[in-house]
């Protein structure tokens, strides 16, 4: 019983962290695509 728990309670610590790293990645390529629209934008007024 004990070792089916931790068996359970690793196997959702392993799905969290895969979470928090596809968010990471999502969320620099949101900031990526952000920071060249901003460089577009320099480029053209100045």
């Amino acid at each position: 019983m004990k070792t089916l728990e931790r068996k359970e309670m690793e196997k959702k610590a392993e799905t969290r962290r895969v979470e928090k790293v596809t968010s990471k990645k999502i969320y620099r390529r949101r900031t990526k695509a952000r920071r060249m629209r901003m460089l577009k934008l320099y480029m053209k007024c100045s």
